[in-house]
């Protein structure tokens, strides 16, 4: 059994691995995209077939990066039954460009 002072260590502890994680994957973020909206330049693009199967014309379009990027996975996962690891990430991370005015 636990005692109160131990879960909210145990708490405490998860909450900063949830933290280093978040921080590390907007590390991973394109450079070239800004990650807040109101500095946008307008609208962020993706395109399947920038990264996954040539013949796939669905794409994404959103404020931020934050926005697109579980739709993104969601495709992924339930049209190319892809497992979406860290390097597939990064791959379409630097895949996202910005529409042009």
């Amino acid at each position: 059994m636990f005692t109160g002072c131990s879960v909210n260590r145990a708490n405490t502890v998860l909450l900063q691995l949830w933290i280093l994680k978040s921080m590390s994957e907007e590390e991973n973020m394109n450079p070239d995209v800004s990650r807040n909206p109101q500095e946008s330049q307008g609208k962020l693009n993706f395109k399947c077939s920038d990264v996954g199967p040539k013949n796939c014309d669905w794409q994404v379009s959103g404020n931020s990066e934050q926005e697109i990027m579980p739709k993104i996975e969601q495709h992924g996962r339930e049209k190319h039954n892809m497992t979406i690891d860290d390097e597939t990430r990064s791959k379409v991370r630097n895949s996202i460009r910005r529409q042009a005015a």
